[in-house]
């Protein structure tokens, strides 16, 4: 089982200011919800995962040049997810976060997504007024697979 989001605006980096962003991830538990409210899997206490190993995919995609480190990128978006999505990110043991200049080339694949995410995903991308995409994915690891290089 799979979560999936799309938000627009710029992320905060983990060492932005508290007051910054405080604002940012209410902003992401809000549209969390929103995502969850959608789906009937959640658990009785409302989250949709609750004590299984878990992944996460963050894909920044970004128009505009920044400096936001990928590493700085995924824990504020997955503390945002805390008790919406899963119950506790010490779920999360295998973490990936990707930055993606949109005006440089890249491969975009369909493989493992739900066909209506990744067209949501491309008509956001196709949107020349969007500076700022994010695209979140957790799920369940079924096994635990350590792998090296690429």
């Amino acid at each position: 089982m799979e979560f999936y989001m799309i938000t627009t605006g710029q992320p905060k980096s983990y060492n932005v200011k508290k007051k910054m962003m405080g604002a940012y991830i209410n902003r992401l538990k809000t549209i969390a919800g929103q995502e969850i409210e959608r789906l009937t899997q959640c658990t009785p206490d409302g989250v949709l995962f609750n004590g299984q190993m878990l992944y996460s995919n963050i894909l920044y995609f970004h128009r505009v040049n920044n400096d936001i480190d990928a590493d700085n990128l995924s824990k504020p978006i997955l503390d945002a997810l805390k008790n919406v999505v899963f119950r506790d990110d010490v779920q999360i043991i295998k973490r990936t976060a990707m930055k993606v200049n949109l005006n440089a080339d890249f491969t975009l694949s369909n493989e493992n997504i739900p066909d209506h995410w990744y067209s949501q995903l491309i008509e956001v991308i196709n949107d020349d007024t969007v500076k700022h995409l994010l695209f979140i994915e957790v799920g369940t690891l079924d096994e635990l697979k350590v792998a090296f290089g690429r």
